[in-house]
């Protein structure tokens, strides 16, 4: 029986219990299994009617938060609320998320967020907000580490797991045993895809948290190091910022500024290898030495995968395979698609998210 179904049919039949004073359980013939809410603040960015709420609204996303956990643990026939225990982790870079959020209007100010996150620590559930540190890589750290502490064997924990932008959480789920991955459910923030994680098909995956989160371009920023956006994957390129590209609102792009960004070379950015043109001897025709804005390095990359990847058109090999720069498939279910049957990947014989 695997972890998954052993929790719920044992939820469905245990008895709620009284707690002791440091949240144990007492007066149980077997012990409450654990939820464990992880998520990686960086990429998970709560909605901005949240974020801009002060304390309060820290306080309703901590509620709502907690709503949409048990209305998705009822789903998977968790029983009520007495049948299991409830922690929410959310893990953040303070230094490189606010500056995001003050561009893109979420907060006013760094006491803004302060006093979001103060509202949120101070909710009636066992949720908590954690500035993990400038360092390098510090969020994800953070969320590997307690993500290895509630997957231990015979833990039987079920964990939860957001963060999905970063290629590197998948590397890591694939080090995992089969009984580990079995506690693990991928919670999907955004409609867009992270294709780094298809080679994982038996792990659990759910929208249900997805309202409550910001559909918007994910921060992009260098945790003390780093190259890119996508920093750690070998990328040839580095960041240049200037003042001289056009003014962008509300973290999007307008058409003039995206044509702007054209004329970089996506291979020289954002390639673990760099430019291929130049490495083989030949001029690129394409920028290696771009001037970007904020908003154009955060879009660079998420534009690319909005591109049908050459090599796997028309049931080609891509032997770049999940490192690919390119799209292999829409990013947005055939439902979702904005494109509709103009889709390029459907002209390109490529697929929708989610189709056979």
């Amino acid at each position: 029986m695997s972890a998954h179904s052993s929790q719920a049919s044992y939820a469905e039949s245990s008895p709620g219990s009284t707690l002791n004073e440091d949240g144990s359980d007492c007066g149980d013939e077997f012990p409450r299994p654990l939820v464990v809410l992880l998520f990686h603040g960086d990429h998970d960015v709560f909605e901005h009617r949240f974020m801009s709420g002060g304390a309060e609204g820290g306080r309703q996303c901590a509620e709502a938060l907690h709503q949409a956990t048990v209305n998705h643990l009822a789903k998977r026939g968790f029983g009520d609320e007495s049948t299991y225990r409830l922690m929410a982790y959310y893990f953040y870079n303070k230094q490189g998320l606010v500056p995001h959020l003050l561009r893109t209007g979420a907060v006013v100010d760094y006491a803004g967020f302060d006093q979001f996150i103060k509202g949120f620590n101070s909710s009636r559930h066992a949720f908590v907000g954690v500035d993990a540190g400038t360092q390098k890589n510090a969020t994800e750290n953070r969320v590997r580490l307690y993500l290895n502490i509630h997957t231990e064997p015979f833990s039987g924990d079920v964990v939860l797991i957001g963060g999905l932008h970063n290629p590197h959480y998948a590397e890591h789920l694939r080090q995992l045993s089969p009984q580990s991955l079995a506690m693990i459910t991928l919670v999907r923030t955004t409609k867009l895809k992270a294709v780094e994680f298809d080679d994982l098909p038996n792990v659990q995956t759910t929208r249900d948290f997805q309202p409550l989160f910001d559909q918007r371009a994910r921060p992009t920023f260098n945790f003390g190091g780093g190259g890119g956006p996508f920093a750690g994957r070998g990328g040839g390129g580095q960041k240049k910022l200037g003042g001289g590209g056009p003014k962008i609102g509300g973290g999007f792009m307008d058409m003039a500024s995206l044509s702007h960004a054209l004329h970089a070379c996506n291979d020289f950015y954002l390639r673990p290898g760099g430019c291929q043109r130049a490495a083989a001897g030949f001029a690129c025709p394409y920028s290696h030495d771009f001037t970007f804005t904020d908003a154009e390095w955060t879009e660079l990359p998420l534009r690319a995968r909005r591109t049908p990847c050459k090599m796997f058109k028309h049931g080609g090999n891509c032997l770049d395979g999940n490192q690919c720069i390119w799209g292999h498939e829409c990013g947005y279910t055939a439902q979702d698609c904005p494109h509709g049957r103009a889709c390029w990947f459907l002209k390109a014989g490529m697929k929708h998210f989610g189709d056979p």
